[in-house]
Formats: C-alpha cells, structure tokens, sequence
C-alpha cells in the first residue's frame, strides 16, 4: 500500500487522547461545520454562532491540555482543571 492509499485508508486526521478529548474534539469539529453556512460573510464581532465554536474550541483545547498534563509534575490541581468560560452566552 503506498502512501495515498494508507491516508485514505485512515482518514485525513487520526488523533490520540482520551475519550473526553476526543469528545470534545468531535463536537469541536461538528460545531465548526454546522456554523459555517451562517458564518459566511459575516464579520459582526460576537455573533453568537462564532461565540459557540470559539468556546467550543476552547473546550477541546482544555481538555486535550488536561490529558497531556495528566502524568507530569507541572500538572495542575485537581480543582484547577475544571473549565471554567471566562464570560458568559446569555
């Protein structure tokens, strides 16, 4: 197999994490696709679908962080790796 067939056989992005961060990278990723049709052409600052992926952006990030951080010594507190947004969708 050459190596166009193996991307194809395994798809255009493989990731590696755990299951909350591959959660949330998959509703990352749908969120994304689902917001641009309304996106397009729109350049208001803080219209509410751009609000939406960016937190969920931010959420994958979180979590992908928290996974590689598990097993070092700079790993924060438990109680610092809750997501907290720092504003608020209403």
């Amino acid at each position: 197999m050459d190596a166009i067939e193996m991307q194809r056989q395994i798809g255009v992005l493989t990731l590696y994490g755990s299951q909350k961060a591959l959660q949330f990278a998959g509703d990352y990723f749908g969120t994304f696709a689902e917001a641009q049709e309304e996106l397009v052409g729109v350049d208001q600052a803080g219209h509410p679908e751009f609000l939406k992926v960016m937190t969920s952006y931010n959420r994958m990030v979180w979590e992908m962080r928290n996974d590689a951080m598990t097993w070092s010594v700079f790993a924060p507190p438990k109680a610092s790796r809750e997501y907290k947004p720092s504003f608020s969708q209403e």
